[in-house]
């Protein structure tokens, strides 16, 4: 058996797990596992791809789980021969089993909407913070100073970027600091890696 899981992009889905050896080759339950997130519904095939398993019982069974609309995993099952009665109980154990994972994904969205909940509050606070004053550098300052006592952070530091490097202009609970020092320096070039990156610098 396998498990899907769809990738940070929302295009992709990866193996997450696989049982009952993660080291064993599975692509032999490739093609249920493409039908299933091609087709969002549940798939049941025989092992050679056909559309009716044999008469035997053994096939090859995908569950989609679909939570809001949003495909999020897939489970792909490699049943083994016996009777047919038995490939329908396989079946009803796992529908009732990809429940669990409808609620494992229905929990990560909320906890993911609540920490953006929360990102946007924060920067809408620290924005009004920013604006209770007209001067750059005590707006900085009071900007580093919140960051600092809401976030996890030692100290908080604020740079501008001017002609491809930054440099620090605050740093929080600091009223003044020597510029040259070692740690504006370390801060400095910090920043500059950060810039390389193309993220957002502060």
């Amino acid at each position: 058996a396998i498990l899907l899981t769809r990738e940070p992009d929302g295009q992709t889905f990866t193996v997450a797990a696989a049982w009952p050896d993660a080291r064993r080759d599975l692509k032999y339950l490739g093609t249920a596992a493409q039908q299933v997130l091609e087709r969002r519904e549940g798939v049941v095939a025989g092992t050679g791809g056909d559309a009716t398993p044999a008469a035997d019982g053994a096939a090859h069974v995908g569950y989609p789980i679909d939570v809001g609309g949003q495909l999020q995993a897939a489970v792909v099952f490699d049943i083994g021969p016996g009777a047919l009665a038995g490939l329908q109980e396989a079946l009803r154990q796992i529908h009732w089993g990809s429940a669990w994972l409808i609620d494992h994904f229905r929990q990560w969205q909320l906890q993911r909407r609540e920490a953006e909940l929360a990102r946007t509050a924060l920067l809408n606070e620290v924005m009004a913070t920013a604006m209770q004053h007209t001067r750059l550098q005590p707006s900085a300052l009071a900007v580093a100073n919140e960051l600092a006592s809401r976030l996890p952070c030692d100290r908080v530091s604020v740079g501008f970027e001017t002609a491809g490097q930054v440099t620090p202009l605050v740093m929080s609970n600091t009223a003044t600091f020597d510029k040259r020092s070692d740690l504006v320096r370390w801060i400095g070039e910090a920043m500059d890696e950060v810039l390389d990156l193309g993220v957002p610098v502060s």
